[in-house]
Parts: C-alpha cells; sequence; structure tokens
C-alpha cells in the first residue's frame, strides 16, 4: 500500500492509494457511474456489525470511494450550470457548434488561469509545474490534495471535458509578491492522451514521444484551472479504516453487541472501594461547580469509572451536553493527573532524593549557563519520570464551530480542582488560522508559538540579524537558575504531597521555558524554522488537544509514526493519547470517527444526538444512507447502553411538547428555568393570540413553489412574503419595546430558517420589499442552526406540491432540528395539507398542533394584518397630544 504514494510530497503522510484511485477516473465514467447507482436502487443498507476485519474495510472502502465520486460529479455539474447561465451566446453555439471560445463566457466557471513552467516525467507520474494567476479578485485557495480540472484556452466544449482526466495538486509553493503561485500537479503517465493543452519539452525518463501525441513546439498555450474536489479528507478516513487492525478498540468497533459496555450505577460503588470513592470525590466536586442535574451527573460518572471502551451520551436539543462535556473533561484531567503525581511521588521516595545541582553562574558564559540548567532538570525530572507517561485527552469533533463552542465555554468557567480551586489545564486548538473562531485563536500552537518567540524578539527584526545582548540573556538565566534552586529545595523538603505537586508543576514549567529559548537563541535557524519548532513543542506538551475529527490527522502525522507500523508502546509518548471525546458524533461519518484511533485510544466518549442531523454526504440512495450512518447512531441500534440527558433548558414548555412527545417519547424534562413565566414574553398575549404565541403553525394553501434553474435549490415568494409581514408587525409592536425596557439592542435574536437556500434569497427580497430592516434577525438554513439557539423562531417550509414530493423537508431529523432551536416562540409556516400528505411526521405534527388550537389559517393571517396595520395608520394620522395620550396608556397598560 505505501509503496504507491511514496512519489508525492503531500500524500506521502496524508493519503493512501484513494490518490490513485481518484487519478485512475475519467469524468464520463463517475458521471455514468453515479447515475447508474441512482436510478437503481443499489443493495447497501447500513450494516450493524461485521463478521471481519477484511469486510469491514470492504464496506467502508466501497462508501469512502463513492461518496468522493459523487462530491466531484456535483462540483462538475454546477460548474456546468455556472458555464450555461453565464455565456451570452451559449443557445446559439448550442444548436451550431455545441462549443465555443473561453472568452465567451465559460472563463467564469475557472478560478485560476495560468501556464506551464515545466513538465518532467518520474516514477510513471507526469509533473507539471503551473504558475498561476487567480482570476480577477479571488482569493488565493488552492491547497495539496485537491483534485482539478485543466483545460486549455483555445477552444472548451462539455463533450471534450467529459473524456478528459483528473489532476491532483502534489505541491503549493510559497505565494509570490505580485500576487501568483506556484503549484506542481501530476497525472498518470498512461492518462496523458487525454490532455488537450500543449506540453513544454518532457524532462526525465522513460517517457514514450507517441504517448506526446506530437505536441507542438514553441510557445505554451495558456491553461484554465477549476478546483472541483479534494482527496484530503477521503484519504485520511481510507487511512483510518486500514489500520483497523492495529486499534485497541477493534473488537467492539466490529460487534459492538457482544461488549456489553458498561453502564453507571449507584450501587457498584458500595462496599470499601478506595480507588471509587477517589474518583467519586473528584466527580461529586465537579459535579457542584458544573451544576450538573441527575442524568449528567450519571453520565459523567460513568465515563470515568471506566478506563477502557465506548460510552454513548444522547443529549437531545438544550440538554447542556456541552456542560456534560466538559465535567467529562474536568474529572478525567483531575483524577489522571492524581494519579501521574502519585507515581512521580512514589519513584521519588524509592530514591531517596538527588543532589541538589549548583552552578557558579558569575564565572561561566549564558550559553553555558542555559544548557547547565537544562542538563540539571533532565537529570531531576527525567529520572522521575521517564517511565510515566503524562494523560492526555482529545478532544474532537466534525466542524470546527462545535470544536469552538467546546473550547469557547471551557475558557469561560475554568476547570476545579478537589479543593474547588479554580485553574486553566495546559491545552492548545488544531486548526488553521483562517477556520479557527476568534475567541480561540490565541490557543493554537501557532499563535502560542508566536508570543513566546515575541518575548524575546522584536516582531519588526529579521531573525538572522537579531541579536540578544549578552547581559541582559545571562540576567534572565542567573533569575531562572536561582528559581530553580529554590523550586527543587522545596519539592524535595516540603512533606505535603500537594506542594510537591505544585513545585514539580514549576520545574516542568522551567523545563519546557528553557528548551523553547534554547531554539530562540539558535542562530542556525530562520525565524520560520524556529517557529516551526515552538509550535512542535506547544503540540506536544499540551495535556488537552482541540481539534477537528480530520484535523486529528495533522496531530498524527507531526508524531513521525508509520501509519501501518507503529504500535502503541512504540509511539511517542508525546504523542499518546488513552481518551477521545467526540462531540456532535451523530454528524460524523464512521470511518471520520475512526481517525482519532491511529493513536491506539482505550476509552471513547460518544457524544451527540442520532434524532438530529446526520453527516452531509453527497452519496444518493442506499449508498448515501449507509455512509452517512454514524458510529454512534450504528452503537445505539444494536442495543449498546446510552445514557441519555433528560433535561431540557431552552424551549418553552410549549415548543417542547411535541418534539418530546415524538422523537423522545415523552422522556424529556422541562427545567424549572423555563418554566411558568420564566420562558413567558409580553408578545404571547398579543390581539392576534395565538399568532404570536410561544408556539403556532401556519397552512398557507395557496403558495406556489418554485425551483432554480441554476442551483436546483426550490424558494416559495408566497411564504416569504407572508413571512416578512408577520415579522414587520412583530418588529413594529415588540422590538422597540424590548430596547427600552432593557436597554440593550434587540439584535439577532430572531432566526428565520429554511431547508433551501434558495429560500434565503427570496425571504431577504421580501424584507426588502417591505422595508424591513435586517439588523434585528438572522436568516439562515436549518442545517447551519443545528447546535445553536434563538429566542424567536420562523421556520419557512418551503415545498407545497402534492405530486412532486416535499424532498428532504420530510427528512424527520431536519424535521426535529428546526423545531427545536427556539426559547420563547416558534412559528411554523408552510403548506400543511402538502406536507401531510407526504410524511406521516408532518401528519403527526399538524394533527397535534389541531387538538392544541394553535393551527392557523394564513389568509385569515394576513386579513388580521392589514387591518392591523390599517387601524396602526389611523393612530398616526390623529392629533400629536391624543397620539402621545394613547402611547402612553397603552405602554402603562403593558409594563
Amino acid at each position: 500500500m505505501n509503496e504507491t504514494i511514496r512519489g508525492s510530497n503531500f500524500v506521502q503522510n496524508n493519503s493512501t492509494n484513494i490518490s490513485d484511485l481518484v487519478l485512475s477516473w475519467k469524468i464520463s465514467q463517475l458521471t455514468a457511474e453515479c447515475l447508474r447507482n441512482e436510478e437503481n436502487s443499489f443493495q447497501c443498507s447500513p450494516a450493524l456489525e461485521f463478521t471481519s476485519e477484511e469486510e469491514y474495510k470492504k464496506f467502508f472502502r466501497q462508501l469512502i470511494q463513492h461518496d468522493l465520486k459523487s462530491s466531484i460529479v456535483a462540483a462538475l455539474e454546477n460548474c456546468r450550470k455556472h458555464w450555461e447561465r453565464k455565456s451570452t451566446v451559449r443557445d446559439n453555439l448550442r444548436k451550431e457548434a455545441k462549443c465555443f471560445s473561453l472568452e465567451n463566457g465559460a472563463t467564469s466557471m475557472f478560478v485560476f488561469s495560468g501556464t506551464i513552467q515545466r513538465a518532467q516525467l518520474r516514477k510513471k507520474y507526469l509533473y507539471l509545474d503551473v504558475l498561476l494567476f487567480p482570476e480577477k479578485e479571488s482569493v488565493v485557495n488552492i491547497n495539496e490534495g485537491d483534485i482539478l480540472v485543466v483545460f486549455s484556452g483555445d477552444v472548451f466544449s462539455w463533450q471534450t471535458l467529459c473524456e478528459s482526466s483528473l489532476f491532483l495538486v502534489d505541491r503549493v509553493f510559497n505565494q509570490r509578491p505580485e500576487g501568483s503561485l506556484l503549484i506542481r500537479i501530476r497525472l498518470p503517465e498512461y492518462q496523458i492522451s487525454s490532455i488537450n493543452f500543449s506540453l513544454p519539452p518532457l524532462n526525465g525518463n522513460n517517457f514514450s514521444e507517441t504517448r506526446q501525441r506530437s505536441r507542438e513546439q514553441g510557445e505554451i498555450s495558456e491553461v484554465y484551472i477549476k478546483v472541483i474536489g479534494s482527496v484530503v479528507t477521503a484519504s485520511r478516513e481510507f487511512l483510518a479504516v486500514e489500520n483497523l487492525s492495529k486499534y485497541a478498540l477493534k473488537l467492539e468497533i466490529l460487534k459492538p453487541s457482544q461488549c456489553e459496555g458498561l453502564r453507571f450505577s449507584i450501587g457498584c460503588l458500595k462496599g470499601p472501594n478506595p480507588k471509587f470513592q477517589r474518583i467519586m470525590a473528584v466527580v461529586d466536586k465537579v459535579s457542584s461547580s458544573w451544576q450538573l442535574n441527575a442524568s449528567q451527573y450519571e453520565a459523567v460518572a460513568s465515563c470515568v469509572t471506566s478506563s477502557t471502551g465506548f460510552h454513548l451520551i444522547q443529549g437531545p436539543p438544550g440538554t447542556g451536553k456541552t456542560n456534560t462535556l466538559l465535567a467529562i473533561l474536568n474529572v478525567l484531567h483531575v483524577y489522571g493527573y492524581q494519579l501521574y503525581y502519585d507515581s512521580l511521588i512514589e519513584n521519588w521516595y524509592q530514591r531517596n532524593g538527588h543532589q541538589t545541582y549548583s552552578l557558579d553562574t558569575d564565572s561561566v558564559s549564558s550559553s553555558t549557563l542555559l544548557s547547565g540548567l537544562l542538563g540539571s532538570l533532565d537529570q531531576t525530572l527525567g529520572s522521575l519520570s521517564r517511565s510515566i507517561r503524562k494523560p492526555r485527552v482529545m478532544i474532537c469533533a466534525p466542524s470546527n464551530a462545535a470544536v469552538d463552542e467546546a473550547m469557547s465555554k471551557l475558557l469561560q468557567h475554568s476547570f476545579v480542582d478537589v479543593d474547588g480551586n479554580q485553574y486553566q489545564p495546559e491545552m492548545i486548538r488544531m486548526g488553521a488560522n483562517e477556520r479557527v473562531s476568534e475567541a480561540t485563536k490565541a490557543l493554537t500552537a501557532e499563535r502560542q508559538a508566536l508570543v513566546f518567540y515575541n518575548q524575546f524578539c522584536s516582531n519588526s527584526c529579521n531573525h538572522e540579524q537579531y541579536c540578544v545582548d549578552e547581559d541582559l540573556k545571562k540576567k534572565w538565566l542567573v533569575q531562572w537558575n536561582e528559581e530553580y534552586r529554590n523550586c527543587r529545595m522545596r519539592f524535595e523538603k516540603c512533606s505535603s504531597k500537594e506542594k510537591k505537586m505544585e513545585n514539580y508543576e514549576r520545574l516542568e514549567q522551567l523545563q519546557r521555558d528553557l528548551n523553547r529559548l534554547t531554539l530562540v537563541f539558535s542562530k542556525e535557524r530562520s525565524k520560520d524554522q524556529i517557529i516551526s519548532e515552538l509550535t512542535l513543542s506547544y503540540v506536544k506538551t499540551a495535556q488537552i488537544v482541540f481539534c477537528t475529527l480530520s484535523g486529528a490527522f495533522l496531530l498524527f502525522s507531526l508524531s513521525g509514526n508509520s501509519a501501518i507500523s507503529h504500535t502503541r508502546n512504540q509511539m511517542d509518548k508525546y504523542f499518546w493519547f488513552d481518551t477521545v471525546i467526540i462531540d456532535e458524533a451523530a454528524q460524523a461519518t464512521e470511518p471520520a470517527c475512526l481517525i482519532p484511533f491511529l493513536f491506539q485510544i482505550k476509552r471513547c466518549v460518544l457524544i451527540g444526538d442520532p434524532q438530529q442531523l446526520p453527516a452531509t454526504v453527497f452519496s444518493c440512495g442506499d449508498l448515501g444512507t449507509a455512509y452517512g450512518q454514524s458510529l454512534l447512531e450504528r452503537f445505539c441500534r444494536v442495543g449498546r447502553p446510552v445514557i441519555m440527558l433528560d433535561t431540557q433548558y431552552r424551549m418553552h414548555p410549549a415548543i417542547s411538547l411535541f418534539p418530546n412527545q415524538y422523537f423522545y417519547q415523552g422522556l424529556l424534562k422541562n427545567d424549572t428555568s423555563v418554566c411558568n413565566d420564566n420562558r413567558s414574553h409580553i408578545c404571547h398575549s398579543d390581539f392576534l393570540k395565538p399568532l404570536l404565541g410561544p408556539y403556532a403553525v401556519i397552512d398557507i394553501s395557496d403558495g406556489k413553489e418554485f425551483r432554480s434553474s441554476s442551483s436546483g435549490s426550490f424558494y416559495n415568494e408566497k411564504e416569504a412574503d407572508i413571512i416578512a409581514r408577520i415579522y414587520k408587525y412583530f418588529q413594529h409592536k415588540y422590538l422597540p419595546k424590548e430596547t427600552n425596557e432593557t436597554n440593550t439592542p434587540f439584535k439577532k435574536r430572531v432566526g428565520i430558517v429554511t431547508p433551501y437556500r434558495r429560500q434565503l434569497l427570496s425571504l431577504r427580497q421580501a424584507f426588502e420589499k417591505h422595508h424591513i430592516s435586517l439588523r434585528g434577525v438572522e436568516i439562515d438554513s436549518v442545517d447551519a442552526f443545528q447546535g445553536r439557539e434563538k429566542d424567536w423562531i420562523i421556520l419557512s417550509c418551503v415545498r407545497c406540491s402534492f405530486e412532486k414530493g416535499i424532498g428532504f423537508v420530510r427528512d424527520i431529523r431536519r424535521m426535529n432540528v428546526a423545531i427545536t432551536r427556539a426559547k420563547y416562540s416558534l412559528l411554523i409556516v408552510g403548506n400543511m395539507k402538502a406536507l401531510s400528505h407526504h410524511s406521516t411526521d408532518w401528519f403527526a405534527l399538524v394533527e397535534n398542533a389541531k387538538q392544541r388550537g394553535v393551527l392557523l389559517n394564513g389568509t385569515a393571517i394576513i386579513e388580521n394584518l392589514d387591518t392591523q396595520r390599517a387601524v396602526s395608520i389611523k393612530e398616526r394620522k390623529r392629533p400629536l397630544y391624543k397620539s402621545r395620550f394613547s402611547q402612553a396608556v397603552k405602554y402603562e397598560k403593558h409594563s
């Protein structure tokens, strides 16, 4: 397997042979295969258990490859639609020649233009160095592993495009000052015949002039490039699946029903069990700090009282799963380091202490002093911790947003130790700076490395020309040497275990800082090299690592371990993790969840809700269903024990009533914080009640759905218009009052959600038509709102056809997400007859609304709104003193 990927700078560490598979594909073959699998019911139902490793690998190899193919076909289809829309002469040319010059409009579908600087054949691959120039004001965004379509600038047709091959970005060089970018792309030698542009003279051995097809000599034609996908994620998932045999939890992954899993019970703690008593003391302290309820407490205790296996936690909407996750992490950190320091102190007493090293700071140079200090620290600490690994935990999620949400909350709350003292653990955020939120950006390894470097070197100086004053450097080191001696002495003499731990931690911090200072003072390295090595040092010493599932592979690649030869004992102690916690696990594909297992994980906590949105996949039909099934969902379906968080803190009881009964079998309880008047608002008693009450469903029977010719997405202008009118009434009557009473801006507390991207545009156009400001409202898709909440939510369902169906609006999990985002009020707008006709789930919702008396007629709503608007206009025409008196009485009444 490894031999096929050694020729590429990118794929050497970041993929397996899936890259070669991609390069063997023809576009026409991909399109035909995806169409055939969509038309025929491909027999690939979601598997629950596997009899062997090979069966497991074969199953997921097929799914990963097909989803990658589907993503490429989808990208090409979007390109085709964009090309047809932008070309001003396409109709005539289609009838006549069925092709046209790129200058006539097709260039708009390509992001880059460039010229080929060099071509060479090496190890059965054609490598092309291409100098790229971004089109117009496009942002240069091309990465190693990207899949490309490369085309000549002379003539373009979809027929020739379908017969062409795909290129892979092998390397991206530094961007040049003028904005151009040099990249290296590759193609298998046997695919050269599919190239439709001229090549420069080929360099290298073993190439055939017949394969070159008598390429013209002379000036090379301009080429256009379009990024249509990437092999990065698929390659990482592929590699994770291929290494299944190395995983400590392999048997549970293959046959979860045969590994019963542990479910926490208070009864298991009865009797004199010091280990359980100790860990439960930590659980109690942490539970009090994080204010956990009974189900959250049970989830935390279940995860931490067993050091191996899978632990499943279901977190329905608003039940505080992020709090539970961080409480688990808090307990693991405190208890793990209790055991770690126990072992260190035991080692210390067994060795009867060590001699304190002293240095003559007056007679030695700063470099000698630095090396002497490091030598003393290495001997002191190394003798104690050489055979003991620090506990490390990895927190993963399928998206950057979910990772940042958990990390941001930890920064706000802090951990608590057994004495109730708050502290922040040493942690880092792995990820590209542009994809990390501002709240967590300061904790990326790169940013921490840069901050440390800038403490000693100015931002404005070149490191090569920078030299720290010898006297100043020595002054720093003399101070650190004195602190080391004092800290070492306190460590030896103090009898308190806690004090020993505190001094040991400080000794470790001194050692880390001195090692980093050695890098900063290095004259043999450039600034970039120093920052890179400093970054690696922060990665190695972090106690907790936050990253996406795919980003976990970046951490693994830093370890320098071969993906097919390492074992748990051979792995570098700095890249060793015993626990991974996967948040939003129901939104991740199973192969993605396996990526952290490259670190030989022994304990895995899966937190999510299979009743909410699954992973986003491109495959359709049975293949899409099978690939979209998460590891958490598969374990739940085979009957593995799962702890459900059963108290919701978000929704008004009128909002939570239906989802609780329909999705969670009535097991959800409303916390006191959302009961009684805690979720009531003045709008709930409006004249048009129950329109602005906590829960209402509006039936729009005369709306029409349309489909965008460019994107294929659906929209419904009637629904958008009604929603704009309702919001305008609500805004005019209640938003100014809310602002005045709280003295805070009423911004983005209202959310309008819809399943379809094109409907977002219709909603914004309707708001513009009615002269409504978007300042106080956020309009976005249902999928984008998963994991989020707003005070008021309006849902636009869009679909209203009895003949065409309702598409993915019938997805029960998308429905659950859409109706569980609101805190105070939820308004559902759509053609309820059409929705009920095509979906039993929507039928249940509509029947429930009828029984509760909150199903409203859309036509009557509009008439009432128009009547209220006329009354409002009439009141504004009254004399000024009457208007003021009327408003004063009205305000007094509501206040």
